[in-house]
């Protein structure tokens, strides 16, 4: 945002502004006010009025999601520098550390690696991703100071955390323990300790502690090999019990012959007899509906 870096000059400043630096300073707090602050772009590579800046595309950013706008414009804009350059689009590189783009096979190449090389004093080697956007590149630090390989090959970078770690865990594989740390004077004592000093120190992500998938299954292959020694059998593996099946009632060899058709039928309904009260039942029941009437018409007289 280089707009606010102007705005903190002449806020810090006790000098008077002439009129010329007063308008560039609305101008400055006019593109401050209007910024998305949820997607910060890299320099040169911020939209114009919400579109994309590269030569024939104009997408509008906010049909993109977040984490998508930044990567968006700077894959376009390396797409139109291959296109200047006149180079294949594999041979551009960027760089985060400048911010700039470069052809990977030119002859001073070497040396703006090797310029960046010199000035890498920060301890920070994962990818750093700030308002949805990637500002700096993650960095193997076993590669980094690897001093037997060239400035092109130590400043590898990775955009992607997943690439790196994977990238990381090859080199771990590989050391033996106890081992100094590339980066720093520290002494690893096992490999656990390595991971963990990656996570502390050097601020790789916390995934670095817990070995991949892969890096488990080679080290579980590497300890069967170390156990199976001459003409000796492979160890067995265990079995594991089969589930029970449930038995069904019919045998699964059963021929077509022993199977029988059923027809359903509904249930025959039973209707019970009604049996005639007899004469003193029903009597009584006369004498009770007569009393029943006869307390009804008292009630209804009670009201008039």
């Amino acid at each position: 945002m280089p707009e606010l870096g102007r705005l903190v000059t002449v806020m810090s400043s006790d000098e008077p502004l002439e009129f010329e630096a007063k308008r560039a300073v609305v101008e400055d707090l006019v593109i401050h006010c209007q910024r998305d602050y949820d997607v910060v772009y890299l320099p040169g590579q911020e939209p114009v009025e919400g579109r994309c800046p590269a030569y024939g595309c104009g997408k509008v950013m906010q049909d993109l999601k977040r984490p998508q706008r930044s990567s968006h414009i700077q894959s376009h804009i390396r797409r139109e520098k291959s296109r200047v350059m006149g180079i294949p689009l594999a041979r551009v590189k960027y760089y985060w550390e400048c911010f700039s783009f470069h052809d990977a096979q030119s002859s001073d190449f070497e040396e703006h690696c090797a310029s960046h090389l010199r000035s890498m004093t920060i301890q920070h080697y994962e990818v750093m991703v700030f308002r949805n956007t990637t500002v700096r590149a993650g960095y193997c630090i076993e590669c980094l100071w690897d001093n037997k390989k060239n400035a092109v090959a130590r400043m590898r970078s990775f955009n992607r955390s997943t690439d790196l770690r994977n990238h990381l865990e090859e080199h771990i594989s590989e050391k033996s323990w106890p081992s100094k740390c590339s980066g720093c004077s520290h002494i690893s004592t096992d490999q656990q300790d390595y991971r963990e000093h990656l996570h502390d120190v050097h601020h790789y992500n916390k995934a670095i502690c817990v070995p991949s998938e892969k890096a488990r299954k080679k080290r579980s292959f590497s300890d069967i090999d170390e156990g199976c020694v001459g003409d000796q059998d492979p160890p067995k593996r265990e079995r594991r019990p089969r589930k029970q099946q449930k038995k069904s009632s019919a045998s699964p060899h059963a021929s077509l012959k022993d199977l029988k058709i059923i027809l359903w039928e509904p249930p025959i309904r039973q209707h019970q007899a009604v049996f005639p009260l007899p004469a003193e039942a029903a009597h009584e029941n006369g004498e009770r509906l007569t009393d029943l009437a006869y307390q009804a018409v008292n009630h209804c007289g009670h009201f008039e």
